[in-house]
């Protein structure tokens, strides 16, 4: 009994690090393709622009990414509840990976014109669809492993943990670029290097997930013949209130913070005449102290309950948002940090409870598919304020002056994400199906 114990907490350990893989790469992505795409992008793929237009373009190609994820989301949805989380998810670090390289290795429009940057959007979109469908998958595996785990909430938290980590191990990395490499250097070739490494080490995340065992809950559900035969359908049809409350109340708010504010305030301090190099070390400064708030969060989330702990979290940003821009406003540099590890403390207590919250919404036959579609289309939505609410504030009253606008945003969006998480049932007590 002791044995099969052992091998059972062994598979989860092994299940949850596989699963980690995704999430990691995913924010460790975002902020890197963030930085580059006001760093770099402009000068490299769209110099034949004005600045203005360059850059805005730059921006829109970096946030293709969150059009196209709702489509991977539900494709691999599909094939995660049909036929297996395990494969399935190798499947989406293969078409993240070739995203990842194909960026890194894509030349600047001096070297081959317009399919320079051309192809920079098509790889956006590549990887894009990748991650849509990682996430559903990678939550449900360590699910479904953990779901007789008394502390199942701190077993998915570790892998949106991975989160706070991916963001500051990309913030560390630019800084530390930036301020080794020479400007003209760092356009030409440093910009790639995380990229081409990211690619790599994907490789050996693809190896991992192969030797890693399939979820043994859905091993079950498949030999019982009770697999649906369009499932990312019929969770539309089944669960509409919780796909859609979901994408509203859970991923939209703590998508807010981190998708929406993290970039706009590196790109405000710069434009304040911070250095590239102190802007990214703050934010990986920041990610450290998120790493601690998300694990607290999926503790709490155990003993106060989901809703509770991410109505706290909610409550948290509302209180802060207009206060970090203050902050930062000061232009002093202690309070810049402190500015940075108050955001991330408050935004990752919610994510501590967004990896069980989720899932626990749906059935094993529909799960992969729920799950990931909610998280995508919550991600579209802040995606579009990313990528056209963001830089027409920029556009209109400059990066400085926009924060007010910025500011006003991130508060209704929150404000609709608090109406909706108290409408979703609590699932802290309830037994996987």
């Amino acid at each position: 009994m002791v044995e099969g114990n052992i091998s059972k907490k062994a598979s989860l350990v092994r299940v949850t690090l596989a699963s980690t893989i995704g999430s990691a790469f995913e924010w460790y992505d975002f902020f890197l393709s963030a930085t580059v795409s006001a760093l770099v992008w402009p000068f490299v793929y769209f110099e034949y622009l004005s600045g203005a237009l360059a850059a805005a373009l730059s921006v829109i190609t970096f946030g293709v990414t969150f059009m196209t994820r709702p489509i991977g989301a539900y494709i691999f949805g599909h094939m995660g509840d049909k036929i297996g989380r395990k494969s399935t998810l190798i499947m989406t670090l293969v078409i993240m990976g070739i995203g990842t390289f194909g960026i890194g290795l894509t030349p600047g429009y001096t070297s081959i014109g317009l399919s320079a940057p051309i192809l920079i959007i098509i790889w956006r979109m590549v990887f894009g669809i990748g991650i849509g469908g990682e996430y559903g998958g990678a939550l449900s595996w360590v699910l479904e492993y953990a779901a007789k785990q008394k502390w199942r909430s701190v077993w998915l938290g570790v892998v949106q943990a991975t989160s706070p980590i991916g963001i500051a191990t990309a913030a560390g990395t630019i800084s530390i670029l930036t301020s080794y490499f020479n400007h003209a250097y760092f356009l030409a070739i440093g910009w790639r290097i995380p990229f081409i490494i990211a690619g790599v080490a994907l490789i050996f995340g693809i190896i991992f997930r192969y030797i890693t065992a399939e979820s043994t809950m859905f091993e079950n559900v498949k030999k019982e013949n009770k697999t649906e035969k369009y499932p990312a359908s019929r969770v539309l049809i089944e669960y509409p209130k919780q796909t859609i409350l979901l994408a509203l109340a859970v991923f939209l708010g703590v998508g807010i913070p981190a998708i929406i504010l993290q970039p706009y305030s590196v790109s405000y301090l710069i434009s304040r005449g911070f250095s590239p190099s102190f802007t990214t070390g703050a934010v990986a400064i920041g990610g450290v102290a998120a790493i601690i708030s998300n694990m607290l969060g999926s503790v709490l989330a155990q003993t106060l309950g989901r809703k509770r702990t991410y109505i706290i979290a909610i409550l948290g940003g509302l209180v802060f948002t207009v206060p970090f821009f203050l902050l930062i406003g000061t232009l002093n540099i202690a309070l810049i940090y402190v500015s940075y590890i108050v955001l991330f403390f408050v935004n990752e207590l919610g994510f501590g409870v967004l990896a069980s919250i989720g899932p626990e919404q749906f059935p094993t036959r529909l799960r992969y598919s729920g799950t990931g579609f909610s998280y995508q289309l919550g991600t579209f939505f802040v995606g579009i304020v990313l990528i056209f609410v963001i830089p027409y504030a920029e556009s209109k009253f400059g990066v400085v002056n926009a924060w007010p606008y910025v500011s006003a945003v991130m508060l209704g969006l929150l404000v609709l994400s608090l109406i909706s998480v108290v409408m979703l049932k609590e699932t802290k007590d309830t037994e996987l199906v």
